[in-house]
């Protein structure tokens, strides 16, 4: 750096008058190092709520469960996927239940499956079922699935005799878990170069 320099730059000149005399100098010009000029730039602490992304998820391709007009019941089974690097929120099952005929009081029981493990279970009643079709809702409350394969298995069993066809579908919402926005908006007003004059709102 300049500040380990120690021997001048050394520069001879001549000057000449108008009469024609002459005179000669010699300029000496030595570095000389000084501290840097620097803003300490410290910044107010700007603070922004930060939401995740979210979308609605439905997957309606998890099996079918059928029986004619003789049976009682009948079973069904499908898998369904949430994505790596999102969880699924808010999770419910829906049984639709179609029919021909009127049925009497019919009782779905059903499971989730994570890897061969039952994380979820529970019989939902659907009551009065008339002739053309039902449907009833299961809360999965409280239960975040996270990125995977889960397995659905659902048994339909009536009181009485007569074909139904119970069709379900997972419906919830999928966070992710990767990418965040800033929610509302923020306004900077100054010199970014210099650190003066800034004001938040």
């Amino acid at each position: 750096g300049a500040d380990s320099i120690k021997t001048p730059d050394s520069f001879i000149y001549t000057v000449k008058a108008p009469n024609g005399d002459t005179d000669t100098a010699s300029l000496n010009i030595t570095p000389t190092a000084r501290a840097l000029d620097a803003i300490n730039d410290v910044s107010d602490t700007l603070s922004v709520a930060t939401l995740q992304d979210t979308a609605a998820w439905l997957d309606s391709s998890v099996g079918s469960a059928s029986w004619g007009l003789l049976g009682k019941s009948g079973s069904g089974s499908g898998t369904f996927d949430v994505a790596s690097g999102t969880i699924l929120k808010g999770a419910s099952l829906v049984f639709d239940v179609s029919t021909l005929i009127t049925l009497g009081n019919l009782n779905i029981s059903w499971a989730i499956q994570e890897n061969g493990t039952v994380i979820r279970n529970g019989t939902v009643p659907v009551a009065n079922i008339t002739l053309g079709s039902a449907t009833v809702t299961v809360n999965l409350s409280g239960l975040e699935l996270d990125a995977g394969t889960y397995t659905l298995n659902f048994t339909g069993t009536n009181t009485l005799a007569g074909a139904a066809t119970i069709t379900p579908r997972v419906i919830g919402t999928t966070v992710d878990l990767d990418n965040f926005e800033t929610s509302g908006t923020h306004t900077v007003l100054g010199n970014i170069f210099d650190g003066s004059g800034h004001r938040l709102f």
